[in-house]
């Protein structure tokens, strides 16, 4: 049914009683170290879900009485209205906040997960009614004042149960991906140092020393050579240092702030000229489809492998262009490993920004495992990288969902079905 019918307009504060923070004073240690759970919006801000249960501080009930905090009740909306505005969570504990929250604490015709998913939708009013000169804050009456509408409780609450399922749902798949990161993570340990052997298992030093050697490194397979990064390279090189133009389209324009782990964002890098990119630009500061990208300035050690042209590279990013001969499969999985995230970052230099020069990235020594091993690893490493990819596209589709959903459903111009069983 897309009907809104028997919504309301309604302000804010006709979702229960706004109730403001404090903190107590900081030089009275009478005042700290106590049972109550004291909130502050940096807890709300790095929050995983929703609900809020342990926080960094509690205070005492002496700090509670000497200080403008109030002792609020489970079902409690806290709500960040001080320099991070309309960020949200529920209390699942009586707790006391600090003087960056206004709380709702909701009346019998709120429903408080409705009012938590609500809530989330007015940050956009509440930005544009706030102010301040060093941080943006909304006062308590502005913040009542918010105009929204809600229907009757029971739709609420079916409301509420939709998207807490599509929460539910994007959380196991957020687990799910942490998971196989960490099982990655330390596969690629194992695979990168030690290898496989003719069953396609992992070799083991303890049963089998006699297949290992020492070396350099540690322990490696004794078919496997130690060499240095630059040894497997044409050039290891940086990009442009002078400034290019910005446009609309042409050439992507990358630097160490669109590599991520394994890819590049393109969808958020700049462009440039073609003009520029042919005229202006060494053939180095120009990588080629295949070439290892390393970020070098600022944010350091992100490896991603160049997918596409024409793609150009500024001084934050160095580019290495690998022999015909060599691996850079193997190449790029090993840099992104431990193991050769704690070589680039051994020895880096700078004082305000830290970087990693080429040089030093040319001398890293790298375990070369034999050509068979080389693919056997690339192998198990690309099917677990697309497992986290399948799991990587199903949280974005969950993610776009509830944004739809919460649109729809909180302005009910969709209803939810009344037939609809409400399990929480």
């Amino acid at each position: 049914m897309n009907s809104s019918e028997g919504w309301e307009n309604i302000t804010v504060e006709d979702l229960g009683e706004i109730v403001a923070g404090g903190t107590p004073d900081r030089t009275n240690p009478s005042y700290w170290g106590g049972s109550i759970p004291w909130v502050t919006p940096t807890e709300i801000t790095g929050l995983k879900g929703k609900y809020l249960r342990e926080t960094a501080e509690y205070i005492t009930e002496a700090g509670l009485a000497g200080s403008a905090a109030r002792l609020l009740p489970i079902g409690t909306v806290v709500v960040t209205t001080r320099a991070t505005l309309g960020e949200t969570a529920i209390a699942t504990v009586p707790l006391a906040t600090n003087q960056g929250f206004k709380n709702v604490v909701p009346n019998k015709e709120t429903d408080p997960l409705f009012a938590y998913y609500l809530l989330r939708t007015l940050r956009p009013e509440m930005i544009r009614l706030s102010s301040g000169t060093t941080f943006l804050e909304i006062s308590k009456s502005d913040f009542a004042r918010i105009k929204t509408r809600w229907p009757k409780i029971d739709d609420q609450r079916r409301i509420a149960a939709v998207l807490d399922t599509v929460d539910e749902a994007i959380a196991k798949t957020e687990a799910v991906i942490a998971k196989l990161r960490q099982v990655r993570t330390g596969m690629l340990h194992d695979l990168l140092t030690w290898g496989v052997d003719e069953n396609g298992q992992i070799r083991d030093p303890i049963a089998h020393p006699e297949q290992f050697r020492d070396s350099p490194l540690g322990f490696i397979p004794v078919d496997w050579g130690i060499i240095a990064v630059s040894q497997l390279c044409e050039f290891i090189s940086y990009g442009f240092t002078n400034p290019m133009p910005t446009t609309e389209e042409g050439p992507w324009m990358v630097t160490a702030l669109d590599i991520g782990d394994g890819e590049i964002r393109y969808d958020q890098a700049r462009h440039t000229s073609q003009h520029a990119f042919d005229n202006f630009l060494t053939p180095k500061s120009r990588p080629k489809i295949g070439d290892i990208l390393v970020t070098k300035d600022g944010t350091l050690g992100r490896v991603a492998k160049v997918d596409r042209e024409p793609v150009c590279i500024n001084q934050s990013v160095a580019v290495l262009r690998l022999l015909p001969s060599s691996d850079a499969k193997f190449l790029s999985q090993y840099l992104r490993s431990p193991m050769g995230q704690a070589s680039m970052l051994a020895e880096v230099g700078g004082s305000t920004i830290k970087h990693i020069y080429i040089s030093k990235l040319r001398d890293i020594l790298i375990p070369y495992p034999t050509e068979k091993d080389r693919r056997q690893i690339s192998e198990v490493l690309e099917s677990s990288e697309s497992h986290i990819q399948v799991e990587v596209q199903k949280l974005v589709k969950f993610t776009n969902c509830k944004s739809g959903l919460m649109f729809d459903l909180l302005t009910g111009r969709v209803r939810v079905p009344e037939d609809l069983e409400l399990t929480k």
